[in-house]
């Protein structure tokens, strides 16, 4: 299983990482640039075959279908929404199967 993760900005695909954080932090493996602080925790359960989606700040601006949210739970798909911003990310779980992979390596 693989997990994309992006924004309008840029896209990274994990796979093989069962946490991935996701925030304003340099030091989260992928880094949004909002004008507040945020730190979301993605973690993915091979048993259910889902990724919770955890607000580790519990920011009100954290949006998921207009509401501010603490914790959501993807099957496939998700958009969350910051308050007062544009930006938006967007997490995909997708099996390996529905990778696209280079042909060719440079």
């Amino acid at each position: 299983m693989a997990i994309i993760v992006s924004t309008s900005k840029q896209e990274k695909v994990f796979s093989g990482k069962d946490v991935i954080n996701v925030g304003t932090n340099p030091n989260c493996d992928f880094i949004l640039e909002l004008g507040f602080d945020v730190l979301l925790t993605l973690q993915y359960n091979n048993a259910d075959n889902k990724c919770v989606i955890m607000n580790t700040f519990q920011s009100d601006k954290v949006l998921f279908k207009g509401q501010p949210v603490k914790r959501v739970e993807v099957g496939n798909v998700c958009k969350l929404m910051f308050a007062g911003s544009d930006e938006f990310v967007s997490i995909k779980t997708v099996s390996y199967t529905h990778l696209t992979l280079p042909t060719k390596l440079e």
